[in-house]
């Protein structure tokens, strides 16, 4: 009797601690797709699931403690206010990867997918052992995105694209229509993978007229539509557009070329246009260029007023925002040149007393950022620090840099060299603008960051010249997210970058507007009109009717490949789906394009259940269901003791 009743406490002792084990140990995580592939013409499911209360409790409890993430190109924090992106993919491979580092093994993850993934599932193994439970998410038949080249090509067919959510059998017709055109252009089609069709259109002679273009789509719930323009051939090449001409004059070239050409080294040119037409976004406030001007006896006899004149002058021009730093025997404080009165408060400024060009020096570092430029006006005839010169440039200056502008014919060449670069003095008499000549020069090397011309970045999707024409500029841009980057230069700064807009695409460049600028952005220009003549899609290379080749790498000894003789479009297998791939069409010069991992799956849903099942079979049991198992067991030894007792009574 005793014997039977010790196997039943012992087993609900396991019974709770199971229960108690399971509600401390084990976590609800919730994951939601967000990818066009599942929300599709599910707006209403969406509003339910996003609004409170949510109509997924668990979604709503794991939001509040931090342990609910949405997949939409990549693992995020949920975040309800935010609608579901048109343009990402479903990232499952990356979200399992950076779940392991979170979860444990007594959690439990819920992924709200489709179970498409745009990136390749890990292996199994490398999972920790949190269960995975799939609630599946089905998305409405229905339309989902429509591609369409910007502009004909110069020869050759166009390509356009349509990509439908649901299963193929849900398409019940789809055509390709051209509203308000009369004439009916030679259409073929193919249908390369699943829910993806495409068509080439040979304009015929029409290639020099806009032409409206409508996908239709037949569903069991009725018929969805996308539409769009191809634009008119472009007559010409697109002249470069100051970026200080303003936004109307970048739009009217948008409307007129599918393509603007934006160019200027002012930043407050760029500023002052439309986010949306800027390719560039300033990285941090705009650094000021520094100048260090010496105010000492020596700047007597009209040089202090002509280093005005030039200073006041090339602010004015470059648009930069120009400190000066006045000093005698201490420094002033910094003026910007640009402000109401800071021309007035310079000129009042008398030539008088020694120079002190440490101390004035060590108050301009506080000015610059630490690789910064510091343009000194002096003659140098200056007290040496206790260190020298070479350790005051050291110790204090750092990385800063100084170009020096000579003062006078008795300037001290020795201290302003060991200082840094040196403008030195011209060939002329020593006069006033003989002077003025090598500020202006000296302002100028003070925005030159290097004599090498800028350099094309690999990746970037259009064909580019090997150098901006006319490039001097320090810029201090960054690309705008979403952009292009087109070139950087040798400090790795950005100098010129492209961003894709509805109305087209704008290139804009950090360098003044020279005579060759246009000649040497043709091919850029053509391809960008072209909406870029090669791009990749469901495992194919494909040209919008001209023959390409793809190269292959350096070194390999193997031949590059060349498009096929087409029967719709050029076309041929991805040779490198996840690399950057180099490519060449009939007219232009070689240009590289990125991997398309935005919309198109490298696993199905075939493969993600295999995963589950798979991760399944390798699951350990969890702690608490071990204590389960182990109280079920006690228990019926416990019920046989008390059965074999009562027969022995």
């Amino acid at each position: 009797m005793n014997l039977s009743r010790a196997f039943f406490f012992f087993s609900l002792a396991c019974w709770l601690t199971a229960l108690f084990v399971d509600r401390a140990a084990g976590r609800d995580w919730v994951v939601v797709d967000v990818s066009p592939s599942v929300w599709a013409g599910n707006e209403q499911r969406w509003e339910r699931i996003a609004s409170f209360p949510s109509s997924n409790s668990r979604l709503e409890k794991a939001w509040k403690t931090g342990r609910a993430f949405r997949i939409g190109g990549e693992l995020s924090a949920w975040d309800p206010s935010h609608n579901p992106p048109t343009d990402v993919g479903s990232n499952l491979g990356r979200a399992i990867a950076e779940l392991g580092k979170k979860v444990g093994k007594a959690d439990r993850v819920f992924f709200l997918t489709d179970g498409k993934s745009t990136d390749e599932l890990p292996p199994s193994v490398s999972w920790v052992g949190a269960e995975v439970i799939w609630e599946e998410l089905v998305a409405r038949p229905g339309f989902l995105d429509m591609e369409l080249p910007q502009a004909w090509p110069a020869e050759g067919r166009a390509l356009i694209r349509a990509s439908f959510v649901g299963k193929e059998e849900d398409l019940q017709d789809v055509r390709v229509e051209f509203p308000r055109e009369g004439w009916a252009p030679h259409v073929e089609s193919r249908r390369p993978v699943g829910n993806l069709w495409e068509w080439a259109l040979d304009p015929g002679a029409q290639r020099n007229k806009d032409v409206s273009v409508r996908v239709s789509a037949r569903f069991g719930h009725g018929w969805e539509s996308r539409g769009g323009v191809i634009m008119a051939r472009g007559h010409g090449l697109a002249a470069p557009i100051a970026a200080e001409q303003g936004e109307e004059k970048i739009r009217a070239a948008l409307r007129r070329d599918r393509v603007a050409l934006v160019v200027s080294k002012s930043e407050s040119a760029w500023f002052d246009l439309p986010s949306s037409l800027c390719p560039f976004i300033s990285s941090a406030p705009p650094a000021p260029q520094v100048v260090v001007l010496d105010c000492s006896g020596s700047m007597s006899d009209g040089k202090l007023s002509s280093a005005l004149d030039v200073l006041e002058k090339w602010a004015e021009w470059t648009g930069k925002r120009l400190l000066v730093l006045p000093f005698s025997s201490a420094p002033f404080d910094a003026i910007d040149i640009a402000s109401a009165n800071g021309v007035s408060v310079l000129r009042a400024i008398a030539p008088h007393g020694p120079t002190n060009l440490s101390l004035a020096l060590e108050k301009a570092v506080s000015l610059i950022p630490e690789r910064g430029l510091i343009l000194l006006v002096s003659d140098g005839l200056a007290p040496e620090p206790l260190d020298g010169w070479g350790s005051f440039k050291k110790s204090v200056l750092g990385n800063r840099e100084v170009v020096s502008v000579p003062v006078g014919s008795t300037a001290d060449y020795a201290v302003l060299s060991a200082l840094g670069k040196m403008v030195k003095p011209l060939d002329l008499p020593s006069s006033t603008q003989s002077f003025a000549v090598r500020l202006r020069q000296g302002l100028e090397e003070s925005t030159r960051t290097s004599s090498l011309p800028a350099s094309a970045v690999p990746g970037s999707s259009l064909p580019l010249p090997d150098a901006i024409p006319g490039l001097s500029e320090r810029p201090l841009f960054r690309e705008a997210p979403g952009a292009e980057v087109l070139f950087r230069d040798a400090t790795g700064a950005v100098v010129g970058a492209v961003i894709r807009i509805p109305e087209g695409v704008v290139i804009g460049l950090l360098s003044p507007v020279v005579a060759n600028t246009r000649e040497v952005f043709e091919a850029t220009i053509r391809a960008a009109a072209q909406g870029g003549n090669i791009i990749r899609s469901s495992g194919f290379v494909v040209s919008e009717g001209f023959p390409f080749r793809v190269a292959s790498p350096s070194g390999s000894g193997v031949a590059d490949l060349l498009s096929p003789i087409p029967s719709a479009t050029y076309a041929m297998p991805d040779p490198s789906p996840s690399s950057w791939i180099s490519v060449q069409s009939t007219d232009l010069p070689p240009y590289s394009i990125p991997p398309n991992q935005t919309s198109e799956f490298s696993s199905s849903t075939e493969q993600w259940v295999e995963w589950l099942a798979e991760i399944g079979k390798a699951k350990e049991r969890p702690f608490s269901q071990r204590f389960l198992l182990s109280g079920l067991f006690l228990g019926l030894v416990a019920l046989f003791l008390r059965a074999k007792e009562s027969t022995v009574d």
